[in-house]
Order: structure tokens, then C-alpha cells, then sequence
């Protein structure tokens, strides 16, 4: 028996939430299993780790085996505490187990002398030890708690998910002292977003080298920049050659790869481009290629070392498939509250603000025709092409009944009950509001807060609403943090851009 069976065996793993480290769905005993767990096992795997012990749905023991060479056991570390929740790795290597905890730096594999920095909790390297000191990581004292609360386990601040909270701070202020301040600090704010964007996408495997090389081919040298040696030597956890990094060496470069992405990827990572462009320096880019590869601050940093980024789909829920119910605004968000086709409540196509034009009356009236014929079915009468009708059943409506604190915040779109009040998000389910009545380019446009009108015409500068949105929700989210919650964001930008 090897001994990490060995380990599964006497301490008692393989009789609780023990799962092989893999990207295979079958290995879990159902498909909720692999929804709470799936990502995590994934990422386990490309870690190289063999398996994963939960406690619930929490990653709390990575098991994985390397050489005997110290290098290797660092290079394993590394990788696994990318990972950023698990708190213990046990590794096993000829002839011994040696068990570290996750939550201290990881160690530059690059540089020999810094090797040693890398503490371990025990080392066992007979059976006999394996058998009987080793009993204090049984399971019952790991999914007690038991275990963490001995002194030798200390704070987690060197997780890798707190250090790439620090390290962001940190380069934030970098570039901001680099001239990125006032107006300018949302090109800050915009760059950070964006880099870890694109390294995710380029893990991901969904920004690949074709997609670099494309753009590199309209310009002389940018090809041959691809190729270059990384111009750092932080530790980088990628299983592949990344380019990102390299492509920031360069700053035309970097913005003509902004603006592939600008039009490849629609949403709020590349707004306005071009008119940050001038504002951003090669200096700027330097301070992102820092905080990519674990290079940031005046005294280092742990920095993000987790090119993978796997945090980012680990903390949450995979979705590998993607629907919407209408290509278009109204139907498309009735159809995500109601979970019904939007055309069965009687919505075919984006509300405008209340008024009722020939086209309004004409569409109406084929809703009727429609409803006649018994091919849908709009139990809302007259008011069924003017908002959600009262009458559906809204995802928060049915929270409520559990108890759930519920919040629309951001673009409504469902009704303008600046005329109809029925249609306010307050009689659809929500106890607090946020936002617009319409959508944010039919003018006037109101702002809304609550029942209140706070702004009757938005007009065209809006910028200031992506904040106050996000602002609201992230309050709602801390206010909440204590009972269950449902928050509805409808950010405006993806819609419409205006600034």
C-alpha cells in the first residue's frame, strides 16, 4: 500500500467527503455533487494534485506526490496553494509524507537560497509514525475543527486569495502614484480588471497564441516579442507559455490587443479605449507586468501568483451552458425573473417609456390575436404589452417566502411605473429598488430610489451610475451578510454605453 493510501486508510479520509482530484463528472456520485464540487476538482487536477478532502463543500485537504528533490516539493506547493482555500497539503515523496500549511508565502522555485523558507508542519517517514503520530490529522479532528485551533496553524493572511486582495491594493496605489489619480483613476482601476481578465481567458484556453498572433502579425517585431524570454522571473503556476505579460512590454501592442478584445468581447472590461489609451503610460503597463508576476511594492510582494486565477470559478458555480429567453432588453429580463417565455406573459419586444404609439397598439392588439388562438397564454388583459404582468410569479417573489431580503438594482425595464405603478419592482417581489424606470437610452430617463423619483432625466452623461450601481449592490451585499439574500444587478453599460 502507498502511503497515501496509507493515509486515506488509517485516518479515516476515505469514509468522508473524499474525491479524486479530476475534470471527469462521472467520478462524483451525482450531478449536484459535481456542481458543488466540480471546479474545485478540476483545478486540483491541473495542480497535480490525486485527490481532495471536503468538509461540506469546502476544499480543506489537497493530497498530491512529487520527487524527493526539494524543488520539486516547492514547485508542488506552489501550484496547490494557487488553489486558495485548502488549508493543508499532504505530499508525499519517497520514502516520506510531509504535510505544509497552505496558508503560509509560497516560495520562488527559481531562486535555490529561498527554498528553505518553505515551512512544514511534519514530516513522517516511517510506517510506524504514519500508524500513530500521525492520528492528530485524523478526519474527526479535521471536520471538528480541532486541529486548526492548535498554535502551530496561524493566521491565513498569506492565503492565496488574501494576497491577491493585498496585491491588488498595492498596485492600485502604485498607479496612482504614477499618475493615474483623480479623473485618471479609472484607467487604474480599468487596467487591473482587464489584466486579470486576460490571463484568465488565456488559462482558460478561450485567448490563445492564434489569438495573439493575430494581432501581433500588423505590426514588425510584435511576433518576435511573443517569442522573447518572460521579462521576469516571478513564479508562474501556468501550465502553458503565457503572452500576456509579454505583450505589456510593448505598449502599442498592448492596445491593439485591447481593441481586438474591445470588439470580440462586448461588456465593460474595454470601454473606451481609445480615450484611455493617451492617459497610460509604459510605465503603468511595467506596474501591471509586476503585479503578474509577483513583483509588486517597494519591498515584494507574495503577490497574485496564481496566473490561473482559479479562485475566481472555485468560490462559485460553473456554468457551461448559456441561454437567453429574447435577444432583446424587456423580454430577455422577464424571462429571467419569470423563468416562463417571455412571449407567454405577453412580452414580444423592448418597453418604451408610457406612451402608446400606432406601433404599441398594433403590437398589442396581435398579442390579443395571439392569446385568441390559444397560442400564448397573457393572463394580464389590457396591461400585458405594458409591463410584467402582475399575475407572474417572480423568483423573488417566491425567496420571500423563505425568508430572503430581495433587491433590484440598476436597469428596470419591465414596465414604467412612472405612469403605471403596478409594474414598480416593489409589486414584483423586491423590497429594495435602485435604478432607472426605462431603459437608459429612452429618454427622459428617471432615477429611482425606492418609490422616490430622485433624478427625472438622467440625461446622456451616465458614468457615474456604473459606481452608484455597484456601490448599492456590494451595500446591499454587506447589509445582508447575515441572512439570505437575492440581488438582482442590471447594470446598464452592456446594453447601451454612455459617458
Amino acid at each position: 500500500m502507498d502511503n497515501l493510501a496509507l493515509l486515506y486508510k488509517t485516518l479515516d479520509y476515505q469514509n468522508g467527503n473524499l474525491l479524486p482530484a479530476t475534470d471527469d463528472p462521472s467520478h462524483c456520485e451525482n450531478e449536484t455533487e459535481w456542481v458543488e464540487k466540480g471546479e474545485w476538482l478540476s483545478a486540483a487536477k491541473r495542480a497535480g494534485a490525486e485527490k481532495v478532502f471536503f468538509v461540506e463543500n469546502n476544499p480543506v485537504v489537497i493530497f498530491a506526490e512529487c520527487g524527493a528533490q526539494l524543488q520539486e516539493k516547492v514547485k508542488t506547493f506552489n501550484r496547490v496553494w494557487s488553489l486558495a482555500r485548502p488549508r493543508i497539503l499532504f505530499l508525499a515523496s519517497p520514502g516520506e509524507i510531509t504535510v505544509y500549511d497552505l496558508a503560509q508565502k509560497p516560495v520562488d522555485e527559481n531562486k535555490e537560497r529561498e527554498w528553505s523558507k518553505l515551512k512544514h508542519l511534519d514530516v513522517f517517514r516511517q510506517t510506524l509514525d504514519v500508524t500513530k503520530q500521525l492520528q492528530a490529522y485524523h478526519r474527526d479532528h479535521l471536520e471538528s475543527g480541532r486541529l486548526f485551533a492548535e498554535k502551530r496553524f496561524g493566521d491565513i493572511k498569506h492565503r492565496a486569495d488574501k494576497s491577491l486582495i493585498r496585491d491588488l491594493n498595492t498596485v492600485r496605489t502604485e498607479l496612482v502614484n504614477a499618475g493615474l489619480s483623480g479623473e485618471k483613476v479609472k484607467y487604474a482601476h480599468a487596467l487591473i480588471g482587464r489584466s486579470i481578465f486576460i490571463r484568465y481567458l488565456e488559462d482558460r484556453n478561450i485567448v490563445t497564441e492564434d489569438y495573439f498572433l493575430a494581432v501581433a502579425k500588423t505590426q514588425t517585431g510584435w511576433a518576435e516579442l511573443l517569442g522573447e524570454p518572460a521579462p521576469r522571473t516571478g513564479i508562474d503556476f501556468s501550465l502553458q507559455k503565457t503572452f500576456y505579460p509579454r505583450v505589456l512590454s510593448s505598449k502599442e501592442f498592448t492596445y491593439a490587443l485591447f481593441k481586438k478584445l474591445a470588439r470580440d468581447f462586448n461588456g465593460d472590461m474595454f470601454p473606451n479605449v481609445d480615450e484611455e489609451e493617451p492617459a497610460v503610460t509604459q510605465e503603468h503597463l511595467t506596474l501591471m507586468q509586476d503585479l503578474l508576476y509577483g513583483d509588486i511594492g517597494v519591498q515584494g510582494s507574495t503577490a497574485i501568483k496564481t496566473p490561473h486565477i482559479d479562485s475566481l470559478a472555485t468560490e462559485g458555480v460553473r456554468f457551461t451552458s448559456f441561454y437567453a429567453s429574447a435577444p432583446v432588453c424587456s423580454p430577455s429580463r422577464a424571462g429571467l425573473l419569470t423563468g416562463r417565455y417571455p412571449l407567454r406573459s405577453g412580452i414580444i419586444g423592448p418597453f418604451q417609456p408610457a406612451q402608446d404609439t400606432l406601433m404599441r397598439r398594433a403590437t398589442r392588439q396581435a398579442g390579443m390575436v395571439m392569446a385568441q388562438m390559444g397560442m400564448v397564454d397573457m393572463a394580464g388583459g389590457a396591461s400585458m404589452v405594458m409591463g410584467l404582468p402582475p399575475c407572474e410569479i417572480t423568483i423573488p417573489e417566491l425567496l420571500k417566502v423563505a425568508d430572503y431580503r430581495t433587491a433590484a438594482i440598476g436597469k428596470w425595464h419591465l414596465g414604467d411605473f412612472t405612469v403605471l405603478p403596478e409594474y414598480h419592482p416593489f409589486n414584483h417581489g423586491f423590497d429594495h429598488f435602485v435604478g432607472f424606470n426605462v431603459s437608459n437610452d429612452d429618454w427622459p430617463v428617471a432615477f429611482w430610489r425606492g418609490d422616490k423619483e430622485v433624478v427625472a432625466d438622467i440625461g446622456i452623461e451616465q458614468e457615474a451610475y456604473t459606481r452608484l450601481f455597484t456601490e448599492e449592490a456590494v451595500s446591499f451585499i454587506e447589509q445582508s451578510s447575515e441572512e439570505p439574500f437575492f440581488l438582482y444587478l442590471a447594470h446598464k453599460d452592456p446594453h447601451q454605453p454612455f459617458y
